[in-house]
């Protein structure tokens, strides 16, 4: 049995556990530290001891006020109030791989749930979530029985590096001559493209990040955009790769990549109206082509991709990912078994429509199979999902 207490700071057994790359990126310490913004009340780690070792850690914070919609549990479940939670898991990144050790993954996971409604509760606060979980975080708690994980509206992506070059990945995509033809004339276009430190031009960063969320109705302002990359440019320069498209000293556009461990992990792309809108596609090289070119330079296995824009991942290889999210009310699951079919349907609908006109229901129904069968409480009698390439 692990003993769990929740600790302010990330000492040295938790960086052994959290430097272990299969956990993903956004389950690194520099993330962890980078992504803990000012607005958050946040008491620290979860973390799970056994035998004198941690055997798993979980990031626990009361958010205080939330403009990012993709975290922003009353939207992202149905039939939710608007109230104070506490959360398991960090609050950006859009993927929460919770690391444990595997012989202990479901009494731990479990006990990161039953542990943060006990502090939610010593605060007056109800409600528990955990959002965007990864495959095999959702498998431990469906394990636990502490918690059914439904799947989240939110489906992830990830682009693999086929072969050894460039070519390799065009022969690998269904429009791999339209790709080229793509690439060809986004070389005609007179810019310049270089490495950045993102220490160097945040705030030009964050001003262009504002501008593209605003073309999405995104209400997250300036201030919070740049405190985020200024956290991220102190805490993961390490492993940031910052590719930028200027004209005369004008940033045009970006993409904000991080190197762990054999995957190239992309944070965010943007790019002035001018660029966006007209024919040559630079936000295809700087999201996909750039990034896939330094995975075969350095050896790297894919790129993680994300959430959104589903229809032109696919189209340029992109496989998709299930997430998945879950909570308590008072400690208790509360959402009805009845309900996870119904909701079920809705995200899988939703995700083909994103994807239209690419059909990806082999891939959908594999995800439909383990979220009906979290609901019943059969998770054991599943085979693993296909490999993804990211846990």
């Amino acid at each position: 049995m692990a003993d769990f207490r929740t600790v302010e700071g990330l000492g040295t057994e938790s960086e052994g556990l959290l430097s272990d790359a299969r956990f993903g990126f956004y389950s690194s310490a520099p993330w962890w530290r980078a992504a803990r913004g000012p607005d958050v009340d946040a008491p620290g780690y979860l973390t799970a001891v056994a035998d004198g070792e941690v055997c798993g850690l979980a990031p626990l914070s009361f958010p205080q006020h939330e403009d990012n919609t993709g975290y922003t549990p009353h939207l992202l479940f149905p039939y939710r109030p608007q109230a104070q939670y506490a959360l398991i898991g960090p609050r950006r990144g859009y993927r929460a791989h919770l690391p444990v050790r595997h012989r202990v993954a479901a009494d731990v996971v479990g006990g990161f749930f039953e542990t943060a409604a006990d502090a939610a509760a010593s605060r007056g606060t109800d409600w528990v979530y955990a959002l965007h979980l990864t495959t095999d975080s959702a498998d431990a708690l469906a394990d636990s029985g502490v918690a059914r994980p439904i799947l989240s509206p939110l489906m992830d992506t990830w682009v693999r590096a086929h072969g050894t070059s460039m070519d390799d990945y065009y022969a690998s995509c269904r429009g791999g001559r339209a790709i080229r033809r793509e690439r060809r004339r986004a070389a005609a276009v007179d810019v310049e493209v270089a490495h950045e430190r993102l220490a160097d031009c945040v705030d030009e960063v964050a001003l262009l990040t504002r501008q593209s969320l605003e073309r999405h109705g995104s209400t997250r302002s300036l201030a919070s955009l740049t405190e985020e990359l200024r956290l991220a440019s102190e805490h993961a320069a390490e492993q940031e790769v910052l590719t930028t498209v200027r004209r005369a000293g004008r940033l045009l556009g970006y993409s904000l990549d991080y190197v762990w461990g054999d995957v190239l992990w992309g944070r965010s792309c943007a790019m002035v109206d001018e660029l966006r809108t007209n024919e040559s596609p630079l936000a295809f090289e700087l999201t996909f082509y750039m990034p896939l070119e330094l995975c075969y330079e350095r050896g790297l296995r894919g790129i993680h991709l994300g959430p959104t824009n589903l229809a032109a991942k696919v189209r340029r290889g992109a496989e998709l990912v299930p997430l998945w999210q879950a909570s308590l009310y008072r400690g208790e699951d509360v959402f009805p078994v009845e309900g996870i079919r119904p909701w079920t349907a809705h995200v899988l609908d939703t995700v083909r429509t994103q994807c239209a006109p690419h059909t990806v229901d082999d891939r959908l129904a594999e995800i439909e199979e383990r979220a009906l069968a979290y609901g019943r409480g059969t998770r054991g009698a599943l085979p693993p999902l296909p490999d993804s390439g990211i846990r």
